[in-house]
């Protein structure tokens, strides 16, 4: 009995000491596994990243220690989510704070993300279209950047009940201002303003003789017409009187400091902003406005020279080039634009291209010989490129486009897009 009994406690004493064993290997194992969380790989970018208006953006970090862990997200400091994947379908554009966090008893982590997200028409530039006259209306076409697409016609796409102008108005200039597009018809037609992101119409003015627009500050602006130049309360769309001491057929109109230039008649106008009296004219001047990084502002004249003017003292220094200053119609918009990156302008003349102070000789680039530029340039600072249009001729050889994409530092062809419609394409137009 002693010997059986003697067996049975050993027996007993195993198996607690067994089940003992187990027990700290577990709470030892457990303990292994608590550790506090980590990233397994680092953020892209340090977290800084883009998407476009009616996208999702998926943002799941990869994490190293996975068991036991609880998730937060906040959006702009709003619980947002409380997986470890987060499907980012931003409401409006602007700038996101996005900010995760895993956790468990050992510790926790946290990582940051910053979003930019476009505006449906924000990531990209437009091009504002002449239209088939008698046959199609005005429209506006998108460059977009990310897919490196041209997206067509996008102002009807948006305003299906609508057309930009009226009768046989013709778009001829466009311009963005204070996150609004104003698109100015000429021939009778109104001023059709929509918000620049989302391309919905927001108002137009009363119809008229309109050419080119600016803005001054959050409720004025100043439109220019075959007789003149008008005030225009940019809150109700309504138009003003004609400004005093100035008349002539208007064309391009451009802000700078405490003054407005604009091309009336044969000569450039220059008003204050304060009470838009005359301040300076400059006689001859056919193309205008484009202003450098330095803050000088250029035009050209009739008889070819081209103008700097210091935008504070309106001192003017002229340099006679050595191409013919291109004539234009008051009602399209001048080919002189200017870099973003250099203090320097470019100027179309003929099938050619001239960068000042570059050369005032030799071009900058020239296009091809079955080929003519319609109608602006344009320069877009983001991209540091001269953005141009041109079509293979007249009749139906204006179907027949290129756009083409020029680097402003080498004069080198990055990239042409070729499609085919009747457009008649006035000038290219980009987001501030």
């Amino acid at each position: 009995m002693k010997r059986n009994f003697t067996n049975y406690f050993a027996v007993i004493l195993f198996a607690v000491l067994s089940v003992f064993a187990l027990s700290c290997k577990k709470e030892q194992g457990d303990v292994e596994q608590l550790l506090k969380p980590e990233l397994a790989k680092t953020i892209p970018n340090e977290g800084k990243d883009t998407t476009t208006l009616g996208k999702t953006l998926d943002l799941h970090p990869s994490i190293a220690v996975k068991k036991g862990l609880t998730y937060s997200w906040t959006v702009n400091n709003i619980v947002a989510g409380t997986d470890s994947v987060y499907a980012f379908t931003p409401s409006s554009h602007g700038d996101y704070s996005i900010k995760f966090k895993a956790s468990n008893a050992a510790g926790e982590l946290s990582v940051d993300y910053q979003i930019h997200v476009y505006g449906k028409y924000e990531n990209g530039f437009f091009i504002a279209n002449e239209g088939w006259f008698g046959t199609e209306p005005s429209s506006v076409n998108f460059y977009r950047y990310d897919t490196q697409t041209l997206e067509e016609d996008i102002y009807k796409k948006e305003n299906p009940d609508k057309n930009i102008g009226s009768g046989g108005s013709n778009l001829q200039f466009a311009t963005v201002y204070k996150d609004r597009l104003y698109l100015v018809n000429k021939v009778g037609g109104p001023i059709t303003v929509t918000d620049a992101y989302s391309l919905k119409e927001v108002g137009r003015t009363v119809n008229g003789q309109w050419l080119a627009f600016t803005g001054i500050d959050d409720t004025r602006g100043l439109v220019t017409a075959t007789d003149g130049i008008y005030p225009i309360n940019i809150q109700t769309f309504a138009i003003g009187t004609k400004i005093t001491g100035v008349s002539g057929s208007g064309g391009d109109i451009f802000k700078a400091g405490n003054y407005v230039f604009a091309i009336v008649g044969t000569e450039a106008v220059i008003l204050n902003i304060a009470d838009y009296t005359v301040a300076k004219r400059i006689a001859k001047v056919r193309i205008g406005f484009a202003q450098t990084p330095d803050g000088n502002v250029w035009a050209a004249t009739s008889d070819g020279y081209v103008l700097k003017i210091n935008p504070q003292t309106l001192e003017v220094e002229s340099t006679l080039a050595s191409y013919s200053i291109p004539s234009n119609s008051p009602w399209r918009s001048t080919s002189i634009v200017a870099s973003g990156k250099e203090n320097s302008i470019f100027i179309r003349s003929g099938r050619n291209i001239y960068k000042y102070p570059h050369s005032l000789y030799d071009p900058f680039y020239t296009i091809a010989s079955d080929r003519m530029f319609y109608w602006t340039i344009g320069f877009d600072k983001k991209k540091n490129q001269i953005i141009a249009t041109t079509i293979k001729g007249y009749g139906q050889d204006s179907k027949f486009n290129d756009l083409l994409f020029i680097n402003g530092t080498t004069g080198n062809l990055d990239k042409k897009l070729s499609y085919e419609h009747i457009y008649f394409p006035a000038m290219p137009v980009f987001q501030p």
